[in-house]
């Protein structure tokens, strides 16, 4: 699938395991991609999503909020917060000094504490999601559906905007967009593009 991908949608990709790991999650999920995607807002998809009053910055603040930890809520994350206890810089010295995904053992076939004394091996880093997979094979389904010859950031976009009751869905409407009527707009676009 990945040949069909421009350049710039490959950058896309592995742009999001960046953000992912810049933000020190345990995962790349959809929020990652639309991160990577703002990251070129001037690229077909992106333009649009912009356009429209997507801003990059309140994005990534808004996805490094919710997404502290997988084992607890945002509203954990902000109770603790408010008593001076920060899950990110948490995570950031523990696995500064354990290595990553330090605090993911319950989730993982692997134990720290035998890597750090070299009995095990680490981990393979982070993975994509079902839903983060879920987009890029809806990208290339809408890709075909154009009759497309590539899979390009716009059809990365189509694909993010198909997610419901998710986190992504959740960012659009905190920054004012719908995902139907994004959807139509991107599309309006491309037809005007082509």
């Amino acid at each position: 699938m990945f040949e069909r991908f421009t350049r710039e949608a490959r950058e896309v990709v592995h742009q999001a395991r960046a953000e992912a790991q810049s933000l020190s999650h345990n995962h790349i999920g959809p929020e990652h991609l639309l991160l990577a995607v703002l990251a070129r807002p001037e690229a077909p998809g992106a333009a649009t999503l912009v356009r429209l009053g997507m801003s990059p910055e309140a994005t990534r603040e808004d996805v490094s909020r919710a997404v502290v930890t997988s084992d607890l809520s945002a509203a954990d994350a902000d109770a603790l917060r408010t008593i001076g206890i920060d899950l990110g810089e948490v995570r950031r010295r523990v696995e500064k000094t354990f290595g990553f995904g330090a605090l993911d053992v319950s989730r993982q076939s692997w134990d720290w504490r035998l890597w750090r004394r070299g009995e095990s091996k680490r981990p393979s880093g982070i993975q994509f999601t079902p839903r983060a997979k879920h987009v890029l094979e809806y990208a290339l389904r809408q890709a075909l559906a154009r009759k497309d010859r590539h899979i390009g950031v716009e059809h990365i976009v189509l694909g993010l905007l198909t997610l419901k009751g998710t986190l992504v869905a959740d960012l659009l409407r905190r920054q004012g967009l719908e995902s139907a009527s994004a959807r139509k707009e991107l599309l309006t676009d491309l037809d005007q593009a082509a």
